[in-house]
């Protein structure tokens, strides 16, 4: 799925956790890559980092481990 934020420049992270927490922590880490975000500011793409981040998180709560990454989410293009 693409979430093309074309045209925003600032969303709140209670609204991009109710967009894409559900999807990020369902299932398996592998989830996440059906998730595509296009034409983030920086400011949006920080709160996607931060509810990423976070909702992965729930992965070790049931023994899974969150993907590792070096601050850079290729996903956010």
């Amino acid at each position: 799925m693409i979430l093309d934020f074309e045209g925003v420049s600032l969303a709140t992270q209670s609204f991009v956790h109710a967009l894409i927490a559900e999807a990020v922590r369902s299932e398996t880490p592998a989830g996440l890559d059906h998730l595509v975000f296009k034409n983030c500011s920086s400011a949006v793409r920080s709160i996607i980092e931060v509810v990423i981040s976070y909702a992965q998180d729930d992965w070790s709560d049931v023994g899974r481990e969150p993907e590792q990454t070096n601050g850079e989410d290729a996903r956010l293009a």
